[in-house]
């Protein structure tokens, strides 16, 4: 259950540890973007499926930015290198938990219960607002790609709505 996910990837987040980067948060958040958006035209590109809409400029991308960087690891999905420090957006994984129940209509609710359940400091619907970009990032194959990227493209509202 998603609960038992969470509980893990807080741990493991917790054992890593978080960096403090605030006179650089700006720094970050724009080498965030870039990855998000790197990755994703990258797909587009192996699997050849044409730019819809032109969706980067449709993000609002500030509300993607993150204050809880987690130390990574170089093999690490979602890790990005600053300065010689490898980091990466605590809500790439609570995001990636996300990607077996995103035919779930309950999902929201699923993330909401499981983070208040335990007790975590993670705004409740940004999970599920990522989850299609990093299903597009995570895909395995032009079939799981092109599904991901669609969703993302379908659902940017739900990025742009997050407060």
């Amino acid at each position: 259950m998603l609960i038992d996910i969470f509980g893990a990837i807080s741990d493991a987040h917790k054992k890593r540890g978080f960096t403090d980067y605030k006179d650089t948060s700006y720094l970050y958040n724009a080498c965030q973007t870039h990855f998000y958006q790197k990755e994703i035209m990258l797909g587009t590109v192996k699997y050849e499926v044409p730019l819809k809409h032109k969706w980067f400029n449709k993000i609002d991308w500030p509300k993607l930015w993150t204050d809880k960087w987690v130390r990574g690891y170089t093999d690490d999905p979602g890790v990005i290198d600053i300065n010689d420090m490898l980091v990466k957006d605590q809500y790439y994984d609570y995001a990636k938990a996300c990607m077996p129940y995103i035919d779930d209509p309950d999902l929201d609710r699923m993330v909401q219960d499981a983070i208040s359940k335990l007790n975590l400091n993670v705004y409740t619907k940004k999970p599920p607002a990522m989850v299609y970009m990093i299903g597009a990032i995570e895909n395995k194959d032009n079939e799981e790609f092109v599904k991901y990227y669609n969703l993302m493209i379908k659902n940017i509202e739900k990025i742009n709505n997050l407060g």
